[in-house]
């Protein structure tokens, strides 16, 4: 069983994750789901209600100061809008009026209190427990989709948040540690921080965090008191002291801005009771004689507050109020609903209510919930195997909040927002809860330690990789160019194709009839190149070369009759095989088809030939003359195509081709002779190493069945579309085919004997980081070049192809194929580097799984987006369903090890901001493609050094 282990990330890695996902996620959530949805969408991506108020208000100061000067400026330019709404119109000022600007602002706040749950973790359990409870902490508040009403929108809470936050860890950093002068400094500059951002945003929520921070002093006098001959207490007594000092007077400092916060603390007095409804109309305040005048004040604000929000509630007609004929009226009264307006702000909504009215965001806050009640039973656990006395004090703060809140508010919903920090204190508690328990009882992960017995250390291994890492990239580069020469031969037949042909009947012929022959090519002759190449080594190695060659032979001989047989069959079935695809449907097409399949059913027969002889001349290290002898095929197409198109029509392109493919065989041949090694007539079959070849090759058929049938598919079920929708999508796939065949002809030829030398020297742990360092250089090259491709596709079509029978129309639903199809290219990357990491390390059942489930997202979201975008629609889902099959790779080889789940999580975010990236530049946002941009930048630079770091992640060798 493959054991896994910690590696704790640093904290700004941390923020960087956070950041990167906070940004992504409010772009999506602005730019498509709430267009998508409709329901509450105010316009440019904000919600009806506060969001739309604070733009309104951030645009006309945003006018006032482009009128009268920044003297227009205001920290709070108006009621109920604050720091937050003055920066958005300064953004407004310098860049335009795009709400996205807000994003990067409230991403970094978000991330922030995420990081600081990591910390806050760190410092009250100094040992794998608090690490790992403040990661979780953080990630789930950091993912919670609830919270992407304020970091997705234009709100206060992720300012108010983040600074209470900063407060409390500022508390926390008291209870630990040296007493040196920089660490002081560093809590009262934590301190000044977090109330600088609530006064920003709330300053009335200052007194709050004083009553919060008030409260864990008196505990800690109260509960530790008998400590006050130590020194090291009192030095903690004093700094709490001090920054207990600091909050109140700020708090007594601060603006009086946001009235509308305040308003309802005068409710029922002389501005009446605004046609009070219920019980609430014949609330009147009873004072106590025997309770202190200050208590007393404060307990008629809260009871004011409480008539007064319930009064609100019920004009809206409110559907989320709880106990509405709880209406105190005096400062007993208050106390005693205390317990229940606890129970109210723990645990609301009662399970009872989670499938009332049901919508997505009640969904969402019943996942959200059900979360939170696995977490609280933790909190009693706590007591037990996460003792921590400042976890006491920050229990006691959330509690002392949470009650607050829970007597003044009646609305679930708006208590729902409010509550969300002081609920993922006690989150963090009881997690640490749980993981005391499951470390008391031997469950959690072992730590980082040395590397597994079996794997020595290797000498030198740095300077190694180095030096093979730039040899492997020296050889894909060389073999990529050479290969894109071909693919531009091959394109530049599809042009003078197109220009013949238009996207008519002829072209429509050629692509249908190369779908059959040209699948079996990718399924049962290119995985022969790679299946190859590792036995033909082995068995020259371990037995000589004569047993090697004379292996490739029986090889080269059992396909070419396979083949024969295949290839009969297929043209025998042809007009079955129409029929029963529906291209038989196709006006006047089925007599050219079966010709021009016979045609390319022999490229097929030969086509295990040319890819066995280059697996074994790159087995071999000659790299460049398989790639080269390619050249000849799209020479002599065009050729013909220029002399005989015209007359003949598309026929002459697939008759040249098979030409070429002759002379391709022969030119491989020609190589491999001249090192030895012949595919032809031999003395004998020696069957050293054939059971070998036939265990690496079925798998590899296998995997390679689903991951091609999507092409079939796709355009079976294109061929239902208007006439030109079967060569749209061909043509508009060409610029995809060309970038993933040019990137997996370099991958195939020298990543996989990259990695099966690692192996066969049993360095798995190198192999691994090797594998963790492509698959970052593959992501961070892929997105960026993706995104160019997917802007350029458009001018790319209209120069490539447009004239001639080529018109406007056309050049539009091409374009639109290729800019939706060409999203696939990060995916498919990281796609093919698992694939050959598999087959090195001999697991390529997990390929087929993942390309199964692959294909089957494939013809699902074909059904979901063909009817509504037609071809494009079709060539998305095909992006898309790569991305679910590479997922599911990811997580199948994170599970069992052989990838960090530190890549993981970096590949994903990258992911998601590339996915953020597109939809910004497809809706035109620039301001948002630009801070998704900046995420990704930042992204790539953490991610870099983090895999450059010593690492501890290994796994039993297989």
């Amino acid at each position: 069983m493959t054991e896994r282990f910690i590696r704790p990330l640093p904290s700004p890695i941390v923020f960087l994750l956070f950041f990167s996902y906070a940004t992504a996620t409010a772009l999506l959530f602005q730019k498509f789901l709430l267009p998508l949805a409709g329901i509450a969408h105010h316009g440019q991506g904000l919600v009806e209600g506060d969001s739309a108020y604070f733009h309104a208000v951030a645009v006309d100061l945003a006018d006032r100061i482009r009128l009268g000067g920044w003297s227009e400026w205001r920290v709070y330019p108006s009621e109920g809008a604050t720091g937050n709404v003055a920066l958005l119109a300064v953004l407004y000022v310098l860049f335009g009026e795009d709400p996205s600007l807000m994003v990067p602002v409230n991403a970094a706040t978000h991330a922030l209190t995420g990081t600081l749950f990591l910390l806050v973790g760190r410092t009250l359990w100094p040992s794998r427990i608090g690490t790992l409870a403040g990661m979780i902490a953080g990630i789930l508040y950091v993912v919670f989709p609830s919270s992407l009403n304020w970091y997705g929108q234009i709100h206060k809470d992720g300012f108010a948040i983040a600074g209470s936050m900063l407060v409390l860890t500022a508390w926390v950093g008291t209870e630990t540690g040296n007493s040196s002068r920089q660490k002081t400094a560093a809590i009262l500059a934590t301190t000044l921080a977090g109330l600088a951002l609530i006064a920003f945003v709330r300053p009335y929520n200052l007194m709050l965090v004083f009553g919060g921070v008030l409260l864990m002093l008196t505990f800690r006098l109260a509960a530790f008191w008998h400590d006050w001959n130590f020194p090291e207490w009192r030095r903690i007594m004093s700094l709490q002291i001090a920054l207990t000092v600091l909050v109140g007077t700020a708090a007594a400092m601060a603006p009086r801005a946001g009235a509308e916060a305040q308003k309802y603390a005068d409710w029922g007095m002389a501005s009446g009771k605004w046609g009070a409804h219920g019980k609430v109309a014949e609330w009147q305040w009873q004072s106590t004689g025997w309770v202190p005048q200050i208590v007393e004040r404060y307990a008629e604000v809260v009871a004011r507050t409480r008539a007064g929000l319930i009064d609100q509630g019920l004009k809206v007609q409110a559907g989320s109020l709880y106990d509405i004929d709880a209406v105190p009226a005096s400062t007993p009264q208050v106390a005693a609903y205390a317990p229940r307006g606890l129970q109210i702000a723990l645990f609301a909504p009662f399970p009872t209510r989670w499938l009332e009215k049901l919508s997505a965001t009640r969904l969402v806050a019943v996942g959200e919930m059900a979360i939170w009640y696995l977490v609280a039973p933790g909190l009693l656990l706590a007591l037990w195997f996460a003792r921590s006395r400042g976890a006491l004090s920050v229990a006691v703060f959330a509690l002392a909040l949470l009650t607050f809140y829970g007597i003044t508010i009646a609305n679930v919903g708006t208590l729902y927002r409010v509550r969300y920090l002081y609920l993922f204190l006690l989150m963090l508690i009881g997690l640490a809860g749980w993981l005391g328990f499951f470390d008391r009882r031997g469950w959690l992960p072992k730590e980082s330690g040395q590397p597994p017995p079996g794997e020595p250390p290797t000498p030198d291994a740095g300077k190694e990789m180095k030096q093979a890492r730039s040899v492997l990239m020296g050889s894909g580069i060389t073999v990529a160019a050479v290969t894109a020469i071909t693919f531009v031969g091959l394109f530049v037949r599809d042009i003078v194709m197109a220009r013949l042909f238009g996207l008519g009947g002829e072209l429509d012929a050629f692509v249908v009839a190369a779908v059959v022959p040209m699948f079996l090519v990718a399924v049962l002759s290119v995985p022969i190149g790679t299946a190859i190449v590792p036995v033909f080594l082995a068995v020259r190695e371990r037995a000589s070369a004569a047993a090697a060659q004379a292996l490739a032979r029986r090889i080269a001989m059992t396909f070419l009759a396979a083949g024969l047989v295949l290839a009969v069959v297929v043209a025998l079935a042809g007009p079955a095989l129409l029929e029963t695809a529906g291209w038989a449907a196709l006006p006047e097409k089925s007599a050219r088809v079966q010709a021009i399949t016979l045609w390319m059913l022999a490229i097929f027969v030969f086509s295990g030939l040319v890819t066995l002889a280059n697996g074994l001349l790159n087995a071999l290290g000659h790299y460049v003359v398989p790639a080269a002898a390619q050249v000849i095929v799209p020479v002599v197409a065009i050729a013909a195509l220029l002399v005989f198109g015209n007359s003949h029509g598309a026929i002459v392109a697939a008759m040249a081709m098979f030409v070429g493919q002759l002379v391709n065989l022969v030119l491989v041949h020609r190589a491999l002779a001249a090192r030895g090694v012949s595919l032809w007539a031999s003395d004998k079959f020696d069957g050293s190493g054939y059971g070998q070849f036939v265990s690496q090759y079925l798998p590899l058929v296998a995997a390679a069945v689903f991951m091609q049938l999507t092409i079939p598919v796709s355009t079976a079920m294109a061929s239902v579309l208007p006439e030109r929708g079967v060569a749209a999508l061909g043509l508009g796939s060409k610029a995809v085919l060309f970038a993933t065949g040019l990137i997996g002809a370099s991958i195939a030829s020298v990543v996989l004997p990259y990695f099966s030398r690692y192996m066969a020297q049993s360095r798995l742990l190198d192999a691994r980081r090797e594998l963790s360092f492509l698959l970052l250089a593959g992501t961070v090259i892929s997105i960026p070049a993706t995104l160019v491709l997917h802007l350029l596709s458009e001018p790319f079509v209209r120069l490539a192809f447009q004239g001639g029978a080529f018109g406007s129309a056309e050049t539009s639903i091409v374009s639109r194929v290729m800019a939706n199809g060409i999203l696939q290219l990060p995916f498919f990357v990281i796609n093919l580097l698992l694939l050959k990491f598999a087959i090195a390390i001999r697991h390529s059942g997990r390929v087929m799984l993942a390309a199964a489930v692959g294909l089957a997202a494939n013809v699902l979201l074909n059904l979901v987006l063909m009817p509504r975008l037609g071809a494009p629609g079709i060539a998305l889902s095909m992006s898309i369903a790569a991305a679910v099959s590479a997922g599911l790779m990811l997580l199948l080889f994170c599970r069992l090890g052989d990838v960090a789940w530190v890549d993981m999580v970096f590949i994903v975010t990258n992911w998601i901001l590339f996915l953020a990236l597109a939809v910004c530049l497809h809706y035109k946002s620039y301001p948002g493609a630009i801070a998704a941009g900046i995420a990704f930048v930042f992204l790539v630079l953490g991610e870099w050094a983090v895999t450059f770091r010593p690492r501890s992640v290994h796994a039993n060798s297989p």
